[in-house]
């Protein structure tokens, strides 16, 4: 490989330089960081001070909640989250599969009151 440049990979940035820093288009597009996860178009609806149960099939690796004030998100089993509404708002939760291949979901949760509620 006597006279060409050798590629070299550079994850922190998201795009590949060659050993004189140039970037390489080819492999920028093959290194990228990060792949943003849309939010759910549709949020799920929780009554205050009430709860919702939500399976994923291929089992659960993590979850991270935005806004613990509006809801809260309990694991309860390997494949169950139970997510409960503390307070009127919407905020969202992510969910890693245990599936290293899935995407993560993002699930957007709005609590609200039942007119029942408001007395």
């Amino acid at each position: 490989m006597a006279g060409g440049p050798v590629e070299t990979s550079s994850q922190s940035h998201g795009h590949a330089t060659t050993p004189n820093g140039s970037l390489t288009q080819s492999d920028a597009t093959r290194h990228a960081v990060y792949t943003l996860v849309e939010p759910s178009k549709d949020p799920l609806v929780i009554e205050l001070g009430r709860s919702r149960l939500l399976s994923f099939p291929n089992g659960i690796r993590r979850t991270a909640l935005s806004n613990a004030g509006v809801s809260d998100v309990v694991q309860v089993g390997p494949k169950d989250l139970l997510v409960l509404g503390m307070h009127e708002g919407v905020t969202n939760f992510t969910v890693w599969l245990a599936s290293s291949l899935a995407p993560p979901a993002v699930i957007v949760v709005r609590v609200e009151r039942r007119p029942s509620q408001d007395q």
